[in-house]
């Protein structure tokens, strides 16, 4: 459906906005930011506004099974990369912390307090950091910049013949979209903290309780059968 009043935003149509994505796909954190404040007011008018064509019950959901609406598109660029601005504001907060491990790295017991400051943010926020924005199987992960938009090379190379064939048409004749990547070097302190926590939490096991209560739960949710259930 098209968008109401699109007259508001004659200068700002999505189509037009996410066409920087189509020439350029690695970008600084202070890029984001500037394309971020600069589509907010659109990104707002089109939540209020927008209901996709694809979805039975008018909310936005895009169809993947074809091109997504622009506007829907638009969308979700918009969330994911708001989403890594929120993470890299914790930039400054890794870098002091960092440099604070690095005053007591010879002290266990300081580490230990270190580490157990540090263990709700990282299992509620960034266990999964590094597998959700890194392609593993296709780059190094020392060097990797963060994928943060787009899928990866394996499904931009296999979901197009699938989609194809699923809706009776030409193999890779539709298109799952473009990918945006972020300078890792924007993210340096936060991989590096990564780095460190897990080196203490998980290899040199300093907080063996945790350890030990996260083994807990896991052999209970095993050995309850609601589990087993197909």
């Amino acid at each position: 459906m098209p968008l109401k009043n699109t007259y508001l935003f004659p200068n700002f149509e999505s189509r037009h906005i996410l066409s920087l994505f189509d020439t350029k796909s690695l970008f600084g954190i202070d890029e984001i930011k500037e394309w971020l404040d600069e589509n907010w007011e659109r990104y707002i008018y089109v939540k209020d506004n927008w209901e996709c064509d694809f979805c039975p019950t008018g909310q936005m959901v895009g169809c993947y099974c074809s091109e997504p609406e622009i506007e829907f598109m638009f969308t979700l660029v918009y969330e994911v990369l708001d989403e890594m601005l929120r993470y890299h504001r914790r930039e400054k907060y890794f870098k002091d912390e960092l440099s604070e491990y690095h005053r007591i790295k010879n002290s266990r017991a300081d580490l230990k307090i270190w580490t157990a400051k540090h263990e709700k943010l990282v299992a509620e926020e960034y266990v999964a950091f590094e597998y959700e924005y890194l392609d593993y199987d296709y780059d190094d992960r020392k060097n990797a910049d963060l994928r943060v938009f787009g899928p990866n090379k394996f499904v931009l190379d296999l979901i197009p013949n699938i989609i194809g064939s699923q809706l009776g048409g030409e193999k890779g004749n539709r298109k799952i979209g473009f990918e945006i990547y972020i300078n890792r070097n924007d993210f340096k302190y936060t991989f590096e903290f990564i780095e460190v926590f897990n080196d203490l939490y998980w290899k040199q096991e300093i907080l063996p309780e945790s350890l030990e209560r996260i083994n807990d739960e896991m052999n209970r949710q095993r050995n309850n059968p609601s589990n087993n259930r197909l």
